[in-house]
């Protein structure tokens, strides 16, 4: 059988295929993993295969047979299937101590059958599969059930003969343990290099060295050959860091000021970014479509600027709108299940990378939807400005109850996006001003259909939304220092010459600020006190939302 790397998939069917199951379900992944393995186990060399009883075996659905359709070979499957095992293993990896069996690490195998990694790098490559497992030490690292490798031996039993290097004696494992303890002690080094080194001492493998030093470990817990690592980073150390890796500062900088290994660096940062994610609420509208496995290929395809013109002032159409909300929620929908996937303490920068792009981009589709609502917000807050409340309090109170709006819109029922936000606006404001229950034109009990009427009205006097927003623009001025305005400006969504389109994260504040988002929320208090004792309840209270 052909060797192969197990690094990527051959076929670009099986990669596609993979792409599609990926979003299902944690169940149906485990229900994948074992479907994959079982027909591993039946694959015949020599033999070709089509791709629909692949997916067949592995998803129990049969697509179209297709006769233009090459066949794949047993060798080319063999390798796509055990790359399919391990990617899918990493998304829904399972403690060893639920694996109801023994489970062999790399490490290990090394050092029972005295092996090199190219060794059994081999041996994957003819039928050692191996999945990931979430180890007691929390991290997720390769492993190979009892099961599997008895398989494995009983079809290859040339693989118990490879213990072809001589058993160490006592002096031997002495001259070892002896090395590791004087270049620990020479300086702090990772363990890894401290193997090389001692492999390169003593003319045995690496794998030698370590299962010898974890097998003393293990004797022998109170005898470490290893000095003590570096206390764990602590919050805020670990808040720092990140801060200043989001200012562009370069990780081998962060290595040298905190003393730690480019690894580390990562894996403090890429908790971060995941705790970060997991902290994220990714409320969506669901809908059946977003189940199917071909969901992200019909969904996703081409740009989403392409469905329409961001730069354009026009109105959405009604099919642009529901391609836009249709996006956007099953965007919101793969990241909620992509975060989900993240079991691990450790989780790796390619799935975090892809939760970001996935993010990055619902993000920006609700930044445009909002934009090209914003006159809406103007038109419906200009009907109520007899109402009791400026035109700067309806305005920024309009545009909270828009960026609600979006979340919560149905596409799937066929309104049209402008028609609900309507009605979201009005009976927001009939909530904040009471002064509204008393209005006329009040469209409470009215159809939808009415209050796309109702909002067809004249031109808004722009001077007295001017003449307004100088007003509490003053109020900001004169009572808040240049951060406090900034902070209050942005997160509440107001501007100096106008409503602002978009209002920021206590985050993002920080982030633009180089502050933690806990002090730019204690600056914000602060500044909210002050604004308590120059503006009247009623504003206060428009400004909070």
């Amino acid at each position: 059988m052909i060797l192969t790397t197990m690094i990527r998939f051959t076929n670009p069917r099986l990669e596609q295929l993979y792409q599609e199951l990926r979003y299902a379900p944690r169940p149906q992944k485990f229900k994948q993993v074992a479907a994959a393995e079982e027909l591993l186990a039946i694959l015949e060399p020599g033999r070709n295969y089509p791709y629909d009883f692949i997916c067949f075996k592995i998803t129990g659905f049969k697509p179209k047979f297709d006769e233009s359709e090459p066949l794949i070979s047993s060798e080319h499957l063999f390798n796509d299937l055990s790359v399919f095992i391990y990617k899918v293993s990493c998304r829904v990896a399972i403690s060893v101590s639920d694996a109801g069996q023994r489970i062999y690490t790399t490490e290990d195998l090394a050092g029972q059958f005295q092996v090199t990694r190219k060794t059994l790098q081999r041996w994957r490559n003819s039928g050692l599969v191996g999945r990931m497992f979430i180890y007691p030490d929390g991290r997720k690292r390769l492993g190979y059930p009892e099961s599997t490798l008895g398989r494995f031996l009983q079809d290859n039993p040339q693989a118990r003969r490879s213990k072809r290097f001589t058993r160490i004696d006592p002096a031997q494992r002495d001259q070892i343990l002896d090395l590791a303890r004087n270049l620990s002690q020479s300086g702090p080094q990772t363990q890894s290099r401290l193997i090389g080194a001692i492999a390169e001492t003593t003319g045995r493998s690496r794998e030698t060295i370590r299962y010898t030093l974890k097998h003393h470990q293990e004797r022998f817990p109170q005898q470490s050959v290893f000095v003590s690592r570096k206390p764990a980073v602590g919050p805020k150390e670990t808040a720092h860091i990140y801060r200043l890796f989001r200012q562009k500062t370069p990780v081998t900088q962060l290595m040298e000021k905190y003393g730690r290994s480019r690894s580390s660096i990562y894996r403090i940062l890429n908790k971060r970014r995941a705790r970060e994610f997991q902290s994220r609420n990714f409320s969506y509208i669901d809908s059946p479509e977003f189940a199917s496995v071909d969901a992200a290929k019909a969904i996703l395809a081409g740009d989403w600027k392409s469905l329409c013109d961001p730069t354009s002032s026009s109105t959405l159409t009604r099919e642009q709108e529901i391609a836009l909300f249709r996006r956007y929620n099953y965007l919101k929908c793969r990241a909620s299940r992509e975060i989900q996937d993240i079991q691990s303490p450790s989780p790796s920068s390619e799935a975090l990378d892809r939760i970001e792009g996935t993010v990055r981009q619902a993000d920006e589709i609700k930044a445009f939807l909002i934009e090209s609502n914003l006159r809406l917000v103007i038109s419906i807050a200009g009907k109520h400005l007899g109402a009791g409340a400026t035109m700067a309090d309806l305005v920024g109170e309009g545009n909270l109850a828009l960026m609600h709006a979006v979340e919560k819109f149905d596409y799937t029922r066929g309104y049209r996006f402008s028609t609900y936000a309507a009605w979201a606006i009005i009976k927001d404001f009939a909530r904040q001003i009471p002064a509204q229950t008393a209005r006329p034109d009040r469209t409470v009990g009215a159809d939808m259909s009415q209050v796309e009427q109702d909002l067809r009205i004249p031109e808004i006097d722009m001077e007295s939304i001017e003449r307004a927003q100088r007003s509490l623009e003053q109020v900001i001025r004169d009572n808040l220092d240049e951060r406090e305005q900034y902070i209050v400006r942005n997160h509440f969504a107001l501007g100096e010459s106008g409503p602002r389109r978009k209002a920021l994260t206590l985050k993002e504040i920080g982030d633009e600020l180089g502050l933690s988002k806990e002090r730019v929320r204690q600056i914000e208090l602060l500044a909210l006190q002050k604004l308590r004792h120059s503006l009247s309840p009623e504003q206060f209270d428009q400004i909070l939302g």
